[in-house]
Formats: structure tokens, C-alpha cells, sequence
């Protein structure tokens, strides 16, 4: 599910931001824009990794946790915080 929310997601933002700001803002906005996508994507790995480590903790198994908890949070907040640099 989250795949089909990113792939249309990136284009949309591209396409977006191209309506908001000058042609010579907008490269500045892009590379932050792509770079908060790449930071994203490297902490919930780490993320995931750590959770997985947890394992029998609770009682759940670490894929569970990973799963159904952390990651959705982790990566929603770390959207809002993305999308308040813009």
C-alpha cells in the first residue's frame, strides 16, 4: 500500500512545486525535496533493522512490530517534518 501512495506521490509534489516557485527557486526545493526522501528511506531501514532486534519483547514477534506499529508512525511524522521545510 505504501507503493501505491510514493509512486504518484513524488511527480505530484514535483508538479506542484514547479506551479508554486520561480524556475531558479525551484532547483533548491527539488534537492531538498529529494534529499528528504533519501533520508527518509535510509532511517526507517535503520529503523526496521532495530525493531527486528526487538524480538520477543512484549510478546510480539519484531516483524509485527515493524509491521504494524513503528514504521507507519516513524514515516509519518518524518513526512510532516519533511513537508514543513517547504
Amino acid at each position: 500500500m505504501l507503493t501505491s501512495i510514493s509512486g504518484p506521490l513524488i511527480p505530484a509534489l514535483v508538479l506542484y512545486l514547479s506551479e508554486v516557485y520561480k524556475r531558479h527557486e525551484l532547483n533548491q526545493r527539488l534537492a531538498i525535496l529529494f534529499s528528504a526522501i533519501s533520508l527518509a528511506g535510509a532511517f526507517s531501514g535503520l529503523l526496521a533493522f532495530a525493531i527486528l532486534h526487538l524480538d520477543g519483547k512484549g510478546g510480539k514477534p519484531g516483524w509485527r512490530c515493524v509491521t504494524y506499529n513503528y514504521t507507519s508512525a516513524y514515516n509519518d511524522r518524518l513526512g510532516i517534518i519533511a513537508g514543513s521545510l517547504f
